[in-house]
């Protein structure tokens, strides 16, 4: 499947999400986790960090052409900032803000992170997407929020055997 086709069967899924729920409402800010969610799964070495993969990048250019606001919501140790994994992907501006918890202080999946995530969305909570690839920080976190979220794996789960 090439990285288009992926990108639209992603933004396709956002569509299909908001109509799948009768009075469900239209998104108008997406938060998206990094590591996991849109990154490749190994650093490198030249970037210093995961890149951006380039489907995300493909379906994050054709998300913010809907007309919708996109954030960055990740966990992050400093000195990490993930815009130079942006700017490579050519996707940094299309992001409003970065709310990256070790700047800020508090992390996912502590209720004041989604606070943060909600004022920097200005818009109501039942608006706001949050998208990542963890239950308990990306979807479970952000629902108790009152924000819509979607669990993604773009790759399959690794399982350790014993």
């Amino acid at each position: 499947m090439a990285a288009d086709d992926t990108a639209r069967i992603n933004v396709e899924s956002i569509h299909q999400a908001e109509q799948a729920v009768p009075g469900r409402v239209r998104c108008r800010t997406v938060a998206l986790d990094f590591g996991g969610t849109i990154s490749t799964d190994h650093e490198d070495l030249i970037l210093g960090q995961k890149r951006v993969e380039q489907w995300a990048a493909a379906a994050l250019h054709e998300i913010a052409g809907m007309g919708v606001r996109l954030l960055l919501a990740s966990n992050a140790l400093a000195p990490e900032t993930r815009w130079p994994a942006l700017q490579a992907a050519g996707v940094h501006e299309l992001f409003s803000v970065g709310l990256i918890s070790y700047a800020l202080g508090v992390a996912k999946d502590e209720p004041l992170f989604y606070d943060l995530v909600l004022t920097a969305a200005r818009c109501p909570a039942r608006e706001v997407l949050f998208v990542g690839n963890s239950i308990a920080d990306d979807v479970a976190g952000p629902m108790r929020a009152g924000m819509q979220a979607c669990l993604v794996r773009p790759r399959p789960a690794v399982w350790a055997s014993n």
